[in-house]
C-alpha cells in the first residue's frame, strides 16, 4: 500500500531517506526534544532511522510497527506525524506528531492529525486512538483535545530516563469521516423520520453489524418459564427482532408494542401475523403515552433508551414503575460503553444540539447518547426500582451491551 494524503493546505507521504537532512534540522528543534528526546539524533542516525520505518510501509501493520508519515507544505517537509503500538499503555495504537518551530501556531499539526485520524479509521479501520501527553505540554494537550480525543486518568512512563505523569487520551471511530478534511458531523433526523426511512433494512443491520442475536435472545431469559398468560409492554419495539424469543419462551404472552416508526410497526406486525391476537401495536412515543396503572408483568425494551440523557431516562423509568404490577420486572438490553467513551458521545450531543435551531427534548432528534452501566444502574435506582442488576455484559472494543435487569 503506498500511503499518500492530501489535505487543504498539506501533503503526508511516506518518508524518504532524503529526507534526513531536514528532519534532522526540525525534530532537534529544542522545542520537539523537549517532549519528545529520543529524536536526538544525527543526519547519519535519522537515515537508519527512515529506512527502518519504511520497512512498515510494506505491509501496514499498526498494531504490530509505527507508521511514520512526513508532513509537507508545499513540497517543504515541515513534521512528521504518526501511528502505531505503544508499550507504556499496553500496545493501544497512539497517535504522535511534531511539527517545526516556524510552523507552530497556523493549524497544520491539527490538520494533520484530523487527516491520519481518516486515514486510521476509514483506511485501516482501526476502532480507536490513544494519545499520552505530558501535563506541561499544553500546545499537544490543544491539539488532541481540538480534534476530540477525551482525557482519561494519568498514567506513568518513562520518559529521559525517568517515570513522568502523562495525560491519557482516547479517541473512539464513532462517526464515519468522509475525507481528510473533515469537520464533527453536526446533521441529525427526527427519529421516527430516522427509522421509517432505515426500516427495510433494520433487521439485518442489527443483527449481522451492530449486536447480534443473542442481544435479542437474553431479553427473555430472566422471564420466568411458569408465566402463563402475563402482560409484556415493550417500549420502542421497531421491527419486533426480540418477540420471536418472548414468544419462544413464553408462548401465551400479550404483547403492547409502541414505536414512533409507522413503518417499522408495520413490519413487526406482517412478521407476526399469525400471532396478531396476542400483540397490540401502538404508533407514538413512549414518553409521551399514558401508561396504564400496574397493569404489566414485564416491561422490555431493546436498543433504544441510549438516545436519552439522563433526566429523561428517568422520567421514563418513573412511568415504567408506575405500569408495573407490585414485584414486575424490567428488562433493558442496550448499548454500554466505558467513561471515556460516553464522554465523547456526550460531547458530540452537546456540540450538535447547540447547533440546532429547534431545539427538543433529548430523544427527539437521533442522536446515540450510550452510558456506562454504572450510570444505568444508578439512574434505574434514582427513578424508584428496589433492585437492580446486570443479567448480562458483554465488553468488547466495539458494540458492547448488556442486559439490566429492575425490580418494582
Amino acid at each position: 500500500m503506498s500511503i499518500f494524503i492530501k489535505t487543504k493546505r498539506l501533503t503526508l507521504r511516506e518518508l524518504k531517506v532524503n529526507d534526513a537532512a531536514k528532519l534532522a534540522s526540525i525534530c532537534n528543534q529544542e522545542h520537539i526534544l523537549k517532549w519528545m528526546p529520543d529524536f536526538r539524533m544525527t543526519e547519519k542516525q535519522l537515515e537508519g532511522w527512515i529506512k527502518y520505518t519504511q520497512q512498515a510501509y510494506k505491509t501496514v501493520n499498526i498494531k504490530e510497527r509505527y507508521i511514520v508519515l512526513a508532513v509537507e507544505k508545499e513540497c517543504e517537509l515541515i513534521g512528521t506525524v504518526s501511528i502505531g503500538p505503544k508499550k507504556e499503555i499496553n500496545n493501544q495504537i497512539e497517535i504522535a506528531y511534531f511539527i517545526s518551530q516556524e510552523f507552530c501556531n497556523r493549524g497544520y499539526i491539527t490538520e494533520a492529525v484530523k487527516a491520519m485520524i481518516w486515514w486510521t479509521f476509514e483506511i485501516v479501520k482501526i476502532d480507536y486512538l490513544a494519545a499520552i501527553v505530558q501535563p506541561e505540554n499544553q500546545p499537544s494537550q490543544r491539539v488532541v483535545e481540538k480534534v476530540g480525543f477525551i482525557k482519561g486518568d494519568t498514567i506513568f512512563a518513562e520518559h529521559d530516563g525517568e517515570d513522568k505523569p502523562f495525560y491519557f487520551y482516547k479517541f473512539h471511530h464513532i462517526d464515519y469521516i468522509p475525507n481528510p478534511d473533515w469537520h464533527f458531523n453536526c446533521n441529525v433526523e427526527e427519529m421516527s423520520g430516522f427509522f421509517d426511512t432505515r426500516a427495510g433494512g433494520y433487521d439485518s443491520h442489527m443483527l449481522k453489524s451492530v449486536s447480534g442475536i443473542e442481544c435479542y435472545r437474553r431479553i427473555a431469559e430472566p422471564i420466568s418459564v411458569d408465566s402463563n398468560e402475563i402482560d409484556i409492554l415493550d417500549i420502542g419495539c421497531g421491527t419486533g427482532i426480540e418477540l420471536e424469543y418472548l414468544f419462544e419462551r413464553v408462548p401465551k404472552a400479550k404483547v403492547t408494542c409502541i414505536d414512533m416508526s409507522e413503518k417499522m410497526l408495520e413490519l413487526l406486525e406482517s412478521k407476526y401475523s399469525s400471532r396478531a391476537q396476542q400483540i397490540q401495536t401502538i404508533c407514538g412515543s413512549y414518553i409521551d403515552w399514558t401508561y396504564p396503572q400496574e397493569f404489566f408483568d414485564y416491561v422490555v425494551s431493546s436498543f433504544t433508551l441510549h438516545h436519552f440523557m439522563e433526566d429523561v431516562k428517568v422520567g421514563i423509568y418513573n412511568k415504567i414503575i408506575a405500569a408495573l404490577k407490585p414485584g414486575g420486572l424490567y428488562i433493558e438490553s442496550d448499548f454500554i460503553v466505558d467513561r471515556m467513551m460516553m464522554e465523547q458521545y456526550l460531547q458530540r450531543y452537546r456540540r450538535i444540539t447547540k447547533a440546532l435551531t429547534d431545539k427538543r427534548y433529548s430523544g427527539y432528534y437521533h442522536i446515540d447518547i450510550p452510558f456506562t452501566i454504572e450510570l444505568q444502574k444508578e439512574l434505574l435506582l434514582r427513578a424508584g426500582f428496589s433492585h437492580v442488576s446486570v443479567f448480562h455484559e458483554d465488553i468488547k472494543p466495539k458494540g458492547s451491551h448488556a442486559v439490566l435487569v429492575a425490580q418494582k
